[in-house]
């Protein structure tokens, strides 16, 4: 929704989007942010903090104002942003535990990585939208070609990791109309001199980052619900196998016990016999 709302606000200040669409993806963005730090936000200090970059009137909150007054640059809206976007992705914390030796660790790392990779592309078609009138200009091509960058890096670990049923899911989002003529638009631009594109960005672009946007909302959700499911069965594997060695353990203790037992008494006839001998041997001699 932080993505939905950065190129709404950017498509605003360029006069591309209307005031009510950038003042319907604030609600929902705050009204989202509030529900998960009254849920997370008081067990988890970073989260809490994460998420007031996005409520807090020093943060972004401050920014939107300023946003539908038209008095802000779009670079410091880009910035703003996406540097909230990040912050919550960090919280994720996704590849903090994740053991790849296992089917849950690898699916934990394949979602981290669809996530990094659709915010690096969504990144890059709200930095198309950063300068006045949609200009063209070293910025933009810098912040694209950064953007690029990560997304090949993010990808080739996705599809290393990810379900197949997820890598094609992927696949038929990457050559959907929109991925198609975002992707050969930005490639475009990063093998070009900024003198040699066309001076100003498309106004239709936006339409298909944020079209894109929401389809790659629909590899995420189908990674997480594949890293949740196997999560879920090894924790059941884990508890299975913590129930079998509680048993093993209960079942030595037990073996343990008995066997002291059954040395006990089989040290303890042999000396009682031998006190019954001694006991005589006293008493012959005091004879």
């Amino acid at each position: 929704e932080l993505q939905q709302e950065r190129l709404a606000s950017l498509g605003y200040l360029s006069n591309d989007v209307a005031r009510d669409e950038v003042v319907a993806r604030s609600t929902r963005v705050l009204e989202l942010a509030r529900q998960i730090d009254a849920n997370y936000g008081s067990a988890d200090d970073k989260l809490a903090l994460a998420l007031r970059q996005v409520t807090l009137r020093s943060a972004l909150d401050g920014l939107r104002p300023q946003i539908l007054e038209q008095r802000t640059a779009g670079f410091g809206v880009y910035t703003g942003f996406t540097g909230a976007i990040d912050g919550l992705v960090d919280q994720l914390r996704l590849t903090d535990d994740a053991d790849l030796r296992t089917n849950a660790g690898r699916q934990q790392v394949a979602l981290d990585a669809i996530i990094r990779h659709d915010e690096a592309t969504a990144a890059e078609g709200a930095a198309l939208f950063i300068e006045p009138r949609r200009e063209i200009t070293m910025r933009v091509v810098g912040l694209v070609g950064g953007g690029l960058a990560l997304e090949n890096r993010e990808e080739s670990v996705f599809k290393e990791l990810a379900d197949p049923s997820s890598a094609d899911l992927y696949e038929r989002v990457e050559t959907s109309p929109s991925s198609t003529r975002l992707n050969n638009y930005l490639d475009g631009i990063v093998g070009s001199n900024a003198s040699q594109i066309a001076a100003t960005i498309a106004a239709d672009l936006a339409p298909q980052v944020k079209s894109l946007t929401s389809l790659s909302r629909l590899v995420e959700t189908r990674v997480a619900a594949q890293a949740v499911a196997e999560a879920n069965r090894s924790a059941r594997a884990d508890r299975w196998l913590a129930g079998i060695v509680g048993g093993v353990a209960l079942a030595l203790l037990i073996a343990a016990a008995l066997l002291s037992v059954l040395i006990t008494r089989s040290i303890a006839r042999p000396l009682r016999r031998l006190t019954a001998s001694a006991d005589e041997v006293a008493d012959v001699a005091q004879l």
